[in-house]
């Protein structure tokens, strides 16, 4: 065994020991004395990669595959890299070398399709985790992302089936029972209570029995609080729209701010982000437990998660209760399942109290912000709203929702519309149609439903946000879908003038529609079922009067609305905030 062996591995010995500032010293040592071989220079990667220093990191696995471009490991060391650096598209080029090389290895699949997901190249994904399922079979990864790619394609039913088939294999996956929980909110075709369900599994099987309360270390009511956000997803995001207006307007003199980014791709919004909190942790593929202890060690008084049961969250960090106050908001429509998370921040109108003895589908406690529990901040470079399309033509319909939520219920709604309102069109955008063979299945599925082909445009998406903005301008009318309603997309609507009408239902992801309406004074465009939505899109269609004055007066009216007040609305998810804190020290004076 020659000495750049024993080197790299008395390394990793001292690695796997917990020791690796040691490790990281001998490895330099042996890249001096064999500053040619790969290897040395890929554990020294692998090493920087766990400690936080990527860009050093990216430096050596970039040594390693110059000096042996054809070793398939240094190759997916290097494209992890890559991608956690920003740089995607050469990190799939790196991905898909070391597959050609070598097929078997996972990782390198499992990295790939995952980069692919993010951005939003789902059939290549689903592809590459096919081949992955046809080599390995029983091998629980490429099943789950594909069962992912078919919920992001609409394809619900299916990916619930592949789902369950493989918990039958792996009950005890906590991941799995997360995935089946996750694809409930866009399905059609389950309860409320079979939802609930299927969160509070995942909490059984993360908490084990659940820990014990952490009593506040200084229970002052009233001293300035240490807030942490924990996100997935602190980049070009939904999450990130409504997160900005409370990074930005939150009191410093009452709160310090920290963000612990598990985000994978960061990008320029990542970076603008960062210059709004006092604390900014990366924490992208750190384990749990070490999250958990920044947390302590930063000495966070609240955590609010922001991702629930989304692929990228943190919720196990949460599992030690590293924070006597936890908390879970805005990037997730239902309960995370878990008790060590004590609240859910939402509102009277997506979560009104329950009567009639109704048991609660949510293991948080509910705090509820006055008014709308969101603040929409609208992108910069909106274009502004131009005239209504022309009175005498027909009315254009449209949806620029995810395409997981256009489910066979949704379809069949729209349809409805369409027959209601004659010669009307419907124009649906999304970024996951940027495959051509899925507009076209996207488009019969209406076909299906007995709507003319020429009655229906599907388009990929936008090169940009102002370009994806400016296309509100060929609709009329805005139909949500159901029951996982839209939230950017409703608020992008409103902001370019398009009224949005909104079917309400039973749980928290149908009625962020009539929460947002209201907000803006539009609550009557909110309808209570499938018949109401109807005839409520119908008569609003035959109202161009009312249409044009709202395409020429929505934008003001929303600027102007609570959905737009950034400090009033930080004042109230501060006092929220506040009145957690102050119940948590009340428990403890009375020795709960």
């Amino acid at each position: 065994m020659n000495s750049a062996i024993q080197a790299g591995q008395a390394a990793m010995a001292l690695h796997a020991a917990g020791d690796a500032a040691k490790a990281e010293a001998k490895l330099r040592d042996a890249i001096r004395r064999h500053p040619a071989d790969p290897t040395l220079c890929r554990l020294l990667a692998a090493i920087l990669t766990e400690s936080g220093r990527t860009d050093q990191a990216l430096f050596f696995a970039e040594r390693a595959a110059s000096l042996d471009p054809d070793q398939p490991v240094v190759l997916h060391t290097l494209g992890v890299l890559q991608a956690i650096t920003g740089k995607a598209d050469p990190a799939i080029a790196t991905l898909r070398r070391a597959l050609d090389l070598k097929p078997s290895l996972e990782v390198a699949r499992i990295e790939l399709a995952k980069i692919l997901f993010a951005r939003h190249r789902i059939p290549e994904a689903e592809v590459v985790y096919r081949a992955g399922m046809a080599l390995n079979p029983g091998g629980i990864e490429c099943r789950l992302g594909h069962a992912r790619c078919l919920v992001a394609l609409g394809r619900n039913a299916e990916a619930q089936a592949e789902i369950q088939a493989t918990i039958a294999e792996a009950p005890a996956s906590p991941t799995l029972r997360s995935e089946l929980a996750s694809s409930m909110n866009y399905a059609d075709n389950v309860s409320p209570p079979e939802i609930a369900a299927a969160h509070f599994a995942v909490g059984e099987l993360l908490e084990k029995g659940g820990p014990a309360p952490v009593t506040p270390a200084d229970p002052d009511p009233d001293r300035p609080l240490r807030i942490a956000f924990l996100s997935g997803d602190l980049r070009a995001h939904s999450v990130a729209f409504f997160l900005e207006p409370i990074l930005e307007r939150l009191d410093r003199n009452a709160f310090h701010v920290a963000c612990y980014s598990n985000t994978p791709d960061p990008d320029a919004v990542t970076a603008r982000l960062r210059t709004r909190a006092d604390l900014w942790r990366e924490v992208v593929r750190l384990p749990g437990s070490e999250v958990a202890a920044l947390l302590r060690a930063d000495a966070c008084d609240i955590a609010i998660d922001l991702s629930g049961l989304t692929p990228w969250h943190c919720l196990e960090a949460l599992l030690s209760r590293p924070a006597p106050v936890q908390a879970t908001y805005l990037g997730y429509p239902n309960t995370t399942g878990l008790r060590c998370i004590d609240y859910r921040i939402v509102d009277a109108l997506t979560d009104p109290p329950v009567t009639n003895g109704a048991p609660p589908y949510t293991t948080e406690s509910f705090v509820r912000l006055p008014g709308c529990f969101l603040c929409y901040r609208p992108p910069a470079d909106a274009p502004a709203p131009v005239p209504a399309p022309d009175p005498r033509g027909p009315v254009t319909f449209g949806s620029f929702n995810a395409l997981a939520k256009i489910n066979p219920t949704t379809v069949q709604m729209w349809c409805r519309v369409l027959k209601a309102v004659p010669g009307s069109r419907l124009i649906i955008k999304t970024y996951h149609l940027g495959d051509t063979g899925v507009r076209a299945e996207v488009a019969g599925r209406f076909a299906a439903a007995g709507i003319e082909p020429s009655r229906v445009d599907v388009l990929p998406p936008s090169r940009s946000t102002a370009e994806h903005l400016a296309t509100y301008q060929r609709l009329d009318i805005a139909l949500d879908t159901f029951p996982y309603a839209g939230t950017t997309t409703t608020c992008e609507a409103l902001w370019m003038g398009v009224p949005v009408v909104s079917r309400v239902g039973a749980t928290h992801a149908s009625r962020v529609g009539l929460s947002l309406l209201t907000a803006v004074g539009l609550a009557d465009l909110a309808a209570p079922d499938e018949q109401a939505l109807v005839d409520t899109a119908a008569a609003l269609a035959a109202d161009r009067t009312r249409l044009a004055g709202l395409r020429a007066s929505l934008r003001s009216r929303v600027a102007a609305s609570p959905l737009c007040d950034e400090p009033g609305f930080a004042a109230r998810f501060g006092e929220a905030i506040r009145s957690m804190w102050r119940e948590a020290c009340g428990k403890h004076a009375q020795g709960g």
